[in-house]
């Protein structure tokens, strides 16, 4: 069974850039991926950031998102092995574009 965590609506304008964390998985092939309404948004950077500055600490995968246009979608970010259909675990932040 996938687990999802579902955080609050986010706030946000046209142009503007939000970033987002998800905990990194390093081992057993899993990858952290980003999907959201094309209308609304654009995953434009993904990286890996140490919290902290602490080497050996968990690291966290972190995505940056555009803001393209108006509406409602949600960020979906879903940790899954290239070859495996479902996601292991999903985090889900609602988006709300003002005009």
């Amino acid at each position: 069974m996938t687990a999802i965590t579902r955080h609050p609506p986010v706030s946000a304008r046209r142009g503007d850039r939000l970033s987002f964390d998800a905990p990194r998985e390093g081992v057993g092939g899993y990858r952290w991926s980003a999907d959201i309404d094309p209308g609304v948004g654009a995953v434009t950077e993904t990286g890996v950031a140490q919290p902290g500055g602490l080497v050996g600490g968990g690291a966290v995968a972190r995505f940056a998102l555009d803001i393209v246009g108006p509406g409602t979608a949600t960020l979906r970010l879903s940790l899954r092995r290239p070859w495996e259909k479902d996601a292991a675990e999903i985090v889900e932040y609602p988006i709300r574009v003002e005009s």
